[in-house]
């Protein structure tokens, strides 16, 4: 796939929702959480327990290398869960504490991983006044 082209993240959206749909029959929440919850190259997920999310991310990461998709630059608050998912991407990984002030970009929002919150920035200097009436 040519990196830059402007149907490039369609057809990356595209092929990795038809890889998945492989693996519907045995992993079907999976296959769910692929297609609903990844855009282009960043996937975000939330879950009950550590377990869980362990488990969800280990199927997800196998599904997506069936087609060739690396999943690298993992990011969570719990450290239970970077650990289960390290790998050969050392120092590319962060997990983020509850006591620090971290925001990371995901999907177009602000996450706030020591306060599990998604947020947005908004910047009152670029908003646009209306025209008052006459």
């Amino acid at each position: 796939m040519t990196f830059g082209a402007c149907c490039s993240p369609a057809l990356a959206n595209y092929v990795k929702n038809r890889i998945a749909e492989w693996f519907v029959a045995e992993h079907s929440d999976d296959v769910k959480a692929i297609c609903k919850n990844t855009s282009v190259d960043d996937w975000l997920q939330s879950v009950d327990s550590e377990s869980q999310m362990m488990q969800f991310a280990e199927t997800v990461k196998r599904i997506h290398a069936s087609g060739d998709f690396e999943m690298r630059h993992w990011t969570s608050n719990s450290k239970q869960v970077m650990q289960a998912l390290e790998d050969d991407c050392e120092g590319l990984n962060k997990c983020i504490s509850a006591q620090e002030e971290v925001q990371e970009k995901v999907l177009g929002l602000w996450w706030l991983a020591g306060q599990d919150l998604l947020t947005f920035v908004v910047k009152p200097n670029l908003l646009v006044k209306a025209p008052k009436e006459r």
